[in-house]
C-alpha cells in the first residue's frame, strides 16, 4: 500500500471524504471533482491504485473549514486579522510553505483574499492534505498533529470573513446582465453549465466561464434559447464564478467575451 493510499484511507476514517489530484498540482482527476469525494474504502483503493502518486484531495465545508495563510512567515500573514487566539487544532504547511488551519465548519462560502495573506475555504471549495505533492518540489506537511479535535473559529475571524462579502473598493457590483446584453428566443438549462464553472480547477476557471458563456451565446444565435432564458442563466453562472474565487469585474468581462462570441456564432475552444 502506498503512502498516499495509507494516508486517503485514514482520513476516510475520520469521515474525511477524499478524491485524487494531479501529483504536484490541485487539478481533480475525477470527472466532478470534490463533488465525487467519498469514504469509501473500494473507490479510495481503486483510485489510488490507478494514480499512486495522486494527491489526496479534501472538500472543505463538510468535515472541516480551512484558514489558507498565503505567506511563509505565520505572523505576517495574519498580520491584518483580528487579534485572537484559536484553542488548537489540526495545523499544516503546504508543499509551498504556506500555512492551513483547520476549523469546525462554518456554512461559510469559498472567501478569497478576505485579508491582504488569506482565504477561507469553506463550502464549495476543497484543499489538498499531507502527503500530497505540490508543484514547488516539496510536499504537505502536518505541523501539528494529524487528526487533532477541531475547533470552532474565533467570533472576531469569522467576523472579518463574512465582512468580505462587501464588495472592495475596487470593485463594482455586477448589475444583471439582462441590463446590459439584449437580442432575440427557446427554453435552456442553465445546471449543467453551472456545475463546470463551480468545480473548474485553479487556473481553468476563466476558460471554463468564457466556454459556458459562449455556449449560452450560442443557444441564442441557433434560436434553441431565448435570451431572457440566457441571461437570467449567466447571472446564475456569474455568482458560482465569483463563489469559485474570480473577481466580480473578471467575471463580467469574461461572460460578456463568451456570450457575444457565442451570439455571433464564432468559434471557441471547450
Amino acid at each position: 500500500m502506498s503512502d498516499l493510499l495509507d494516508h486517503a484511507l485514514m482520513y476516510a476514517r475520520a469521515d474525511w471524504p477524499v478524491f485524487p489530484c494531479k501529483p504536484t498540482g490541485s487539478a481533480p482527476l475525477t470527472k466532478h471533482g470534490f463533488h465525487d469525494a467519498s469514504t469509501d474504502p473500494d473507490q479510495i483503493t481503486k483510485w489510488w491504485t490507478k494514480n499512486p502518486t495522486a494527491s489526496i484531495g479534501v472538500p472543505t465545508g463538510i468535515a472541516f473549514d480551512v484558514l489558507d495563510i498565503d505567506h511563509h512567515d505565520f505572523g505576517e500573514g495574519v498580520a491584518d486579522l483580528p487579534d485572537c487566539e484559536t484553542e488548537g487544532g489540526p495545523i499544516a504547511r503546504s508543499g509551498g510553505g504556506n500555512w492551513h488551519l483547520y476549523f469546525k465548519p462554518t456554512g461559510i462560502g469559498r472567501r478569497i483574499r478576505f485579508s491582504e495573506h488569506c482565504d477561507w475555504l469553506g463550502t464549495d471549495g476543497y484543499v489538498l492534505v499531507p502527503p500530497s505533492g505540490h508543484k514547488s518540489g516539496g510536499t504537505y506537511k502536518w505541523f501539528t498533529d494529524a487528526l487533532l479535535d477541531l475547533t470552532d473559529a474565533p467570533a472576531a475571524l469569522i467576523d472579518a470573513v463574512n465582512a468580505s462579502r462587501a464588495p472592495k473598493p475596487s470593485q463594482t457590483l455586477r448589475a444583471p446582465l439582462s441590463r446590459r446584453l439584449a437580442t432575440p428566443a427557446g427554453s435552456w438549462s442553465a445546471s449543467g453549465l453551472i456545475a463546470r464553472v463551480a468545480t473548474a480547477p485553479d487556473g481553468q476557471r476563466n476558460t471554463v466561464l468564457n466556454w459556458a458563456a459562449h455556449a449560452v451565446g450560442g443557444d441564442v444565435h441557433r434560436g434553441k434559447t431565448n435570451t431572457a432564458d440566457a441571461l437570467a442563466a449567466l447571472d446564475q453562472i456569474a455568482t458560482a464564478a465569483e463563489r469559485s474565487g474570480l473577481d466580480t469585474n473578471e467575471v463580467d468581462q469574461t461572460i460578456v467575451s463568451g456570450y457575444t462570441a457565442g451570439l455571433a456564432g464564432k468559434k471557441v475552444a471547450a
